[in-house]
């Protein structure tokens, strides 16, 4: 039985076959751009495969769109509208156009009149021709957007199939984002979204708390520092990173629930520090790092992505933040951008025992866009004169030639206002070697401004910043710029190389480090410093004997801290060496490390236990001068030059910490033990209350210092040593001049 052909249908043309193969044997796509409507010349027509125009052409326009057949995925389906405008004739056959103008398919179809406005009706019409082609891949549709018309159909279509498109990940790269204001400039959305990280935002997360959310907190935290927790209930069974989560959302960790902060962390945590400094009226103050190769920026990526320089620059985001911390490791131009010319060398002096040594002609230069450039110096007979040039013209010259004078600061030299960074500042010594122990590099004082020093050199442990130079030094540094006047915040982060026992400047015993990190902490106390210290980093294993001896040392630095009233951040609350992303080398931490050193130490400024008023740390310690007496006769036994002591009372006991030093004795023999008057008198008698941490110039013969206390209400406590093995003691027979004694001692009160 024959099958009859179709009454209506579409071919492709000679024309149109041949491109078709063409472009499936890899030639130019067959790009379809026009559709032609004829009206056969008043009969329907055949299509023909040698057609190469319509019988009669009545219209022609651009494609609407070209589309695959959804069913039939060999046909593409062409639209054309034509609108109410155009008409007066029938239509009875189709035909599309190329790029070239061939034409290229050709179909026939049932006689439709397209009717027009003059004749009293008119309508849209919309012509679609079906057409089977090798590959629609090898078929493209090239129109003019200005000029085609949509239909309805199409564009709803369009509309729901880009609401589907923005679903998917490419989506966001689809829409715009433009911020009010001048100087707004259009961003895409996919970009400003991707600034707010959710936990959501990953698979994995479960608002219920039926399942963990571990793997969806790891990814949000790892693609931002801020990560957003919506509302719900998640729940971590197994993850070390919640750094920086903030939201509505309760998060419990392991069992535990984790307080979120209601918005973004490092944001809130440095409005709740500035807030609190200026509550305390810190309004403008030095901070001092004392610390080693991490305090340097080991690992990261440059000094500045330190968290000591991030903090500083966020402290000061309302005043201009373009102040450097002070240099004072100036054996490493290169780490500071600092370029050396002439005939220099490196000195000991200064707070890392690392100053400069700037012969005749010497100079030193560095560019940047400051306001104050300063100095500190040693004075001392024969020395030079340094004259501080902006762009070779000189602003201050400083004549450092005089009696012996540590850590002399320029402070301030106003350059009357700031240049541009390319601006080149230089200092030079001429008549004599200048000696410079720290620099200076500040853009704003005028207004109330968080200064920074960086008194850190690597590979370094108590071993160097125990010592009595280096401790003046340090203290100096903290006050250089504020004078006696605020209360410098000083960061002490010596810990690890203490543990590095195949170094011997800088590996020691546990208990060592203790006697030197003590009389560290006591002495910045007493100079009136606000005291923070910083814990060390467990190094991973490749760190052989430094991972095995942290421990230890780790543990005595908690000791001494709990001893001296001075918090401590713990860094190792974080699992550093697990994370695996935050290390440089298994110890130094990375620029994403440092972040996190700045979470770390922002969380403990931010909190209650950071009291800058004094009301926490050494529960507002008193200053008092003691005197060195003989008991035996009462009389003076020395003249003490400079007193750092504090004490504090709570309840009945009362608590001493002290540093004298400048000690002279005096012209009274010594009758009986020597004694130490106390600020308020003692009801006991305690053989070995208080500690000596540090003694120079007092001659004794014994084993053990002792402090004790006497009954009676006597105010005075005995200095003299002890034999654990006898228990007998030895009293001071002598004292040298420039004596020195550091002690703590905590006694009950007799009211």
């Amino acid at each position: 039985m024959s099958q009859e052909s179709p009454e209506y249908f579409a071919i492709l043309t000679a024309i149109g076959e041949a491109k078709d193969a063409d472009a499936k044997a890899g030639g130019v796509p067959l790009k379809l751009t026009h559709m032609v409507v004829g009206d056969g010349a008043g009969a329907t027509p055949s299509p023909e495969l040698a057609q190469t125009q319509l019988v009669r052409e009545v219209y022609r326009a651009p494609l609407n769109q070209l589309s695959l057949d959804p069913i039939n995925t060999s046909q593409v389906i062409a639209e054309c509208v034509i609108p109410e405008k155009s008409g007066g004739w029938w239509i009875r056959e189709v035909g599309l156009l190329d790029a070239d103008g061939d034409l290229v398919a050709v179909a026939n179809c049932p006689p439709s009149y397209k009717p027009q406005m003059p004749e009293g009706s008119a309508r849209t019409q919309v012509i679609r021709m079906v057409l089977i082609v090798s590959s629609a891949e090898t078929v493209q549709l090239s129109i003019d957007p200005g000029i085609v018309m949509a239909t309805r159909q199409y564009a709803e279509d369009t509309v729901l199939q880009k609401f589907s498109d923005l679903a998917e990940p490419s989506g966001a790269a689809m829409t715009g984002y433009q911020q009010a204001g001048n100087g707004a400039r259009a961003r895409k959305s996919e970009d400003k979204l991707r600034e707010l990280v959710s936990i959501t935002d990953f698979r994995g997360a479960d608002p219920t708390g039926t399942h963990s959310s571990g793997p969806a907190v790891e990814l949000a935290c790892e693609m931002s520092p801020v990560a957003y927790v919506p509302g719900g209930k998640f729940r971590v069974d197994d993850t070390f990173r919640i750094n920086g989560l903030w939201g509505p959302g309760e998060l419990s960790v392991n069992g535990h629930r984790v307080r979120l902060p209601s918005q973004p962390r490092r944001e809130s945590l440095i409005s709740a520090v500035t807030a609190k400094l200026a509550g305390s009226s810190w309004t403008s103050g030095t901070m001092l790092l004392v610390a080693d190769s991490i305090g340097e920026g080991y690992g990261a990526s440059g000094v500045e992505h330190t968290w000591f320089d991030m903090l500083q620059k966020m402290l000061n985001v309302y005043v201009g933040n373009g102040s450097d911390p002070e240099i004072t490791n100036l054996s490493d131009p290169w780490r500071y951008g600092l370029t050396y010319a002439g005939n220099y060398a490196i000195g000991t002096a200064g707070p890392v025992q690392r100053s400069l040594i700037l012969q005749d002609g010497a100079s030193v230069a560095f560019h940047g866009a400051y306001q104050y450039v300063d100095v500190l110096y040693e004075q001392a007979p024969g020395h030079g004169v340094l004259t501080m040039r902006r762009n070779g013209v000189p602003y201050r010259t400083i004549d450092t030639a005089g009696a012996v004078q540590n850590d002399v600061c320029t402070f301030p030299s106003d350059l009357s206002g700031i240049g541009p960074a390319t601006d080149l500042y230089t200092l030079t010594a001429s008549g004599g070697p200048v000696e410079l122990t720290g620099i200076w590099r500040l853009v704003n004082t005028d207004q109330p401004a968080v200064f920074a020093s960086r008194c850190a050199l690597s590979a370094q442990s108590t071993q160097l910043f125990s010592q009595d130079k280096v401790i003046d030094s340090v203290v100096r540094h903290s006050r250089a710029l504020n004078g006696k006047t605020g209360k410098p915040i000083i960061f002490v982060a010596i810990c690890i190389n203490n543990a590095n026992d195949s170094k011997p400047d800088a590996g020691t015993m546990p208990e060592v480090y203790e006697a030197q990190l003590g009389k560290m902490l006591a002495r910045y106390l007493n100079s009136d410093a606000y005291v923070i210290a910083i814990g060390g980093i467990t190094p991973s294993a490749e760190w052989g004997s430094v991972r095995a001896n942290y421990p230890a040392i780790a543990a005595a630095q908690k000791r001494v801290c709990e001893h001296y009233g001075v918090p401590l951040i713990a860094m190792d609350a974080f699992d550093w060496v697990r994370d695996g992303t935050v290390l440089a080398d298994g110890l130094h931490p990375n620029d994403k490390g440092q972040v996190l050193m700045l979470d770390l130490v922002l969380d403990f400024l931010a909190s209650p236990a950071f009291d800058i008023a004094g009301r926490t740390q050494g529960n507002c310690l008193h200053r008092y001068t003691p005197q060195l007496i003989w008991y035996g006769s009462g009389k003076p036994a020395a003249n003490v030059g400079v007193a750092n002591v504090r004490y504090y009372r709570q309840g009945p006991m009362c608590r001493v910490i002290g540093n004298l030093s400048a000690i002279t004795p005096s012209d009274n023999e010594p009758s009986g033990p020597l004694t130490i008057s106390l600020p308020l008198p003692s009801n006991t008698t305690v053989r070995s209350s208080g500690t000596v941490g540090y003694a120079h110039g007092v001659s004794v013969v014994g084993k053990a210092w002792s402090l004790q206390t006497l009954a009676g209400g006597l105010n005075v406590a005995v200095l003299r040593t002890i034999n654990p093995e006898t228990g007998g003691y030895e009293d001071v027979k002598k004292i040298d001049p420039d004596a020195m004694l550091d002690f703590d001692i905590t006694y009950i009160v007799q009211d």
